[in-house]
């Protein structure tokens, strides 16, 4: 386990320990003493009508489930930052399951003919990985990000109780589409992005120098490493297929030509996928010469969906090591049984968790998965809500 995922560890373990102690309302007691507003002299009827007014008009801020974003001086921060690892963890859970849910399709959609839908397939559940991968490594995506709750008053009536209003709520915007999260040592850090899958593959893409920076590159799945060499071949071509004889070979002569060719891959992995799904391309450029020629290129074709299936396989595997190990160091470090499965009980109950609409009858019965790694699946009901159907 390197030394980013160790840190990475600690700091949600910490997480764990502040998310069992949270209570949105003392929270809000704790908001409501900054402003002035109560103190130890507030009569009990007023201290009690202040938390509701507050709840109503700035509860959302003091939620333990999803982030909520302030804008000061230009700088975006959280309003409870000690909430947001919880969040990002139920984010990795989300899209490991995703990936995992997707990847028979692409293996069904090539077996009965449909090379196009089957890039497209591994494709979905590769950039789910992806950005469970990235959360996991201190980088994260939220989108649509939300500053607060606006209220307002619909009705009001009096009664013999009292008055009675109804009030409707809607979430106030950021004003930004997306936030990219960067981790750092004091704290997350966020900038406005945009939906662009080219960003998560760029993030992807600086991890993987990263790990080649620290000479950690045996890490790096050689499926990983194949499919960017794979991707390396496609644009040497497309530079060069005008001569006649060239050699080409899906391995980086250097770790040097592999961080290069890094640098400038967040484009071409998803240019593959909008040519499958929304082009209808079947043949890429290299098999593109022989189908002219009427000579069907079975091989290449083969060739090609396996290197892609390999990079899905390849990326399943990973990920649920270092998730696996992540929770295995977590427990380590909280030393204490009841908190890391009480804390881990609340952060699947997350709505991210509760809204997943999986098969996981067809999970328990892949025997693809088995091939992968057989203890995927008798890992998953780990990070399932606890009332979900387990194997």
């Amino acid at each position: 386990m390197n030394s980013i995922l160790q840190r990475r560890a600690v700091q949600i373990a910490q997480s764990f320990k502040d998310l069992a102690s949270y209570s949105p309302t003392d929270a809000m007691v704790q908001a409501l003493i900054r402003q002035g507003r109560i103190d130890s002299s507030t009569p009990p009827s007023k201290y009690r009508r202040l938390i509701m007014e507050y709840f109503i008009s700035n509860g959302m801020k003091h939620n333990p489930y999803f982030p909520v974003f302030q804008r000061k001086k230009g700088i975006i921060s959280l309003y409870e930052e000690k909430m947001f690892e919880p969040f990002v963890l139920a984010n990795v859970f989300a899209g490991f399951l995703k990936g995992v849910d997707q990847y028979p399709a692409g293996l069904l959609m090539y077996e009965n003919g449909f090379e196009q839908f089957s890039v497209f397939c591994h494709y979905t559940s590769i950039y789910q990985l992806i950005n469970s991968f990235l959360q996991l490594h201190g980088i994260c995506f939220i989108a649509k990000p939300v500053s607060g709750q606006r209220t307002e008053l619909i009705n009001e009536e009096k009664t013999q109780a009292g008055k009675k209003q109804l009030i409707r709520g809607t979430l106030e915007s950021l004003g930004c589409k997306c936030l990219r999260g960067n981790y750092k040592p004091n704290g997350w850090t966020f900038v406005p992005c945009g939906f662009s899958h080219k960003d998560r593959w760029k993030g992807f893409a600086e991890i993987l120098k990263k790990y080649i920076d620290n000479r950690w590159d045996n890490q790096i799945p050689k499926g990983v490493k194949r499919y960017y060499g794979y991707l390396k071949v496609v644009e040497e071509y497309r530079k060069n297929r005008w001569r006649e004889q060239m050699r080409y070979s899906i391995d980086f002569t250097s770790l040097v030509e592999f961080k290069r060719f890094l640098n400038k891959s967040s484009l071409i992995i998803p240019r593959i996928r909008n040519e499958a799904i929304y082009r209808n391309v079947r043949y890429d450029i290299m098999e593109r010469p022989q189908v002219e020629k009427g000579i069907i290129p079975d091989e290449l074709m083969a060739t090609k969906i396996k290197l892609l299936r390999e990079f899905n396989e390849a990326i399943i595997e990973w990920i649920f090591v270092d998730i696996k190990n992540t929770l295995e160091m977590i427990r380590k470090v909280l030393n204490d049984d009841g908190l890391y499965f009480r804390s881990l009980n609340m952060i699947t109950d997350n709505p991210i968790m509760r809204l997943l609409d999986l098969n996981f009858e067809k999970i328990q019965k892949s025997s693809e998965l088995d091939k992968i790694n057989k203890n995927i699946k008798e890992f998953i009901p780990l990070i399932l809500p606890s009332d979900t159907i387990s194997f």
